[in-house]
């Protein structure tokens, strides 16, 4: 269940992000009662800039508030203003440890500059995934088998 769910956290976020940047609006909250605890799936959100800064951040901190309020179960966890200039003695292996001690399954991290960071911080989480959102990652990663042949 629990699997499912991720693979349509994840759809959602791919799918959605660029609706909810290119119409920029707010969106309305539906009043939801909040699921139970056991019941929950957390993902976590880390932005290069802060949540509200009309751009890249806020598409992605938008499009994790349309899923807490369109998937049920699901919870957003999120930091804003993790870059070298704003939080210079924040690394990012303490921020993603926060969001798991929040329960975050799935974390987001949403700029090039965290590449080496996740790459380096992921192993030590093998029950969590993680999405990098921008970056050449994708061109350069390693191909990954399913199965052993």
């Amino acid at each position: 269940m629990v699997r499912i769910r991720l693979i349509l956290v994840v759809a959602v976020v791919a799918l959605l992000l660029p609706l909810v940047a290119a119409q920029g609006s707010e969106i309305a909250p539906q009043g939801a009662p909040a699921p139970a605890q056991e019941d929950e799936f957390v993902f976590g959100l880390i932005m290069v800039g802060p949540h509200d800064d009309r751009g890249w951040s806020q598409a992605h901190y938008e499009a994790g508030l349309y899923i807490e309020e369109n998937v049920p179960g699901t919870r957003m966890v999120w930091v804003d203003r993790i870059n070298a200039a704003d939080n210079p003695d924040r690394p990012l292996d303490v921020v993603v440890e926060d969001l798991v001690e929040q329960g975050a399954q799935l974390i987001i991290a949403n700029s090039d500059e965290y590449k080496n960071d996740v790459n380096a911080v992921a192993p030590a989480y093998p029950d969590v995934v993680f999405l990098h959102v921008s970056g050449d990652a994708v061109l350069t990663a390693p191909r990954r088998r399913t199965s052993p042949t």
